[in-house]
């Protein structure tokens, strides 16, 4: 693991000196904050480490079909990048592949959150709230190949479901940051 002082204003500071915008101690189930926000480490290789915001943003529609790519949630995440984290966390971010996207903010995949990422290993660790209220949230998986029209979501109670594309659900974002960019 990596540990920073927190309850500081201090932050973790990397091999060149530079400050990384980062308090708590970084390990797999753990509360960290990270550009202000709070996130849950969900998965640790390396040096890189994978953040989920600790909270629903919004609830959103997947798009048009079950298509990550050119979607309304794969857009929502680099609208959300853009407003929401600052140039100097964003050197510490780098791009993630998720089905055909490639951004430094997204949303992982039904195999990701079924166990891929570490934390995400049981149901109980899957479920998220937005105002104090367990809500549902997408994945960025496809149901099916033939359906077209259903993508995964986690459930209130962290199990998974499949539901219409139109249907809303929560906007969890995700990040990789490396500590030793």
């Amino acid at each position: 693991t990596v540990t920073v002082k927190s309850g500081t204003v201090d932050y973790f500071v990397d091999f060149r000196n530079d400050f990384i915008p980062l308090d708590g101690d970084l390990a797999v189930g753990n509360l960290v904050t990270f550009d202000n926000k709070e996130w849950r480490v969900v998965h640790q290789e390396g040096s890189h480490w994978y953040l989920a915001l600790s909270t629903i943003t919004e609830n959103v529609v997947f798009g048009n079909n079950s298509i990550y790519k050119n979607s309304t949630l794969a857009d929502k995440c680099t609208s959300w990048m853009n407003e929401n984290l600052s140039a100097t966390a964003l050197e510490y971010c780098d791009n993630v592949l998720v089905e055909n996207v490639n951004n430094k903010v997204f949303i992982p995949t039904y195999a990701q959150c079924n166990g891929g990422f570490s934390y995400y290993n049981s149901s109980t660790n899957r479920i998220c709230q937005n105002n104090g209220i367990n809500t549902t949230w997408w994945t960025s998986s496809s149901y099916s190949s033939s359906v077209s029209t259903r993508s995964y979501y986690v459930d209130t109670d962290g199990t998974f479901s499949d539901g219409g594309v139109t249907y809303t659900n929560g906007f969890r974002p995700h990040i990789m940051i490396n500590v030793n960019n």
